[in-house]
């Protein structure tokens, strides 16, 4: 676990023209680290959206081969940074704090689960979201609740990486 630290996680933001207060997604990226998620800020804008995507590795030192970690060993530390960010999207001018919503995509799906089934977010979208491998702890499932905001989750039948054999009990 990490130590209190007093900046947010490192974070890229961009916003629509305009003045605001505009709906804002939180974009999470993959277990290829923070540069496979800038690529999606300026769609969202394009269309309307503020968008801001945390790098959730740099911090805890987490690689490609380290992933696991995310799930595992920094998890909680994980979880309160990006309410966090949230936060900090909720305190923007330029941002609806009541229209805020997240997408991820494979590692990132699973914290874009979180924040929605934790109801930090209005809605989310696990994008071939991390849902369960082999002996493991079961997470994303086990933050819903009855209570839960929408979850969204895309998968194909054909993913190679995180297969769907790991995926399908989990969502049904």
């Amino acid at each position: 676990a990490c130590a209190a630290i007093a900046e947010p996680l490192s974070h890229e933001k961009r916003y629509p023209k305009g003045d605001g207060p505009f709906p804002a997604v939180i974009l999470l990226h993959t277990s290829g680290g923070f540069s496979t998620v800038l690529k999606q800020l300026r769609p969202y804008t394009q269309r309307g959206y503020a968008a801001y995507a945390p790098d959730f590795f740099t911090r805890h030192k987490i690689t490609t081969a380290s992933r696991f970690d995310t799930w595992t060993k920094y998890r909680e530390d994980i979880e309160k940074e990006l309410i966090e960010i949230v936060e900090l999207m909720k305190k923007d001018p330029k941002i609806d704090k009541n229209n805020i919503f997240a997408a991820g995509f494979s590692n990132g799906g699973y914290w874009a689960t979180f924040l929605a089934a934790q109801n930090h977010v209005n809605a989310g979208a696990s994008h071939y979201g991390v849902w369960k491998w082999p002996s493991w702890n079961g997470y994303p499932v086990k933050y819903f609740s009855k209570n839960s905001n929408p979850v969204l989750a895309l998968h194909g039948e054909k993913e190679t990486v995180q297969k769907m054999v790991h995926v399908r009990d989990q969502l049904s």
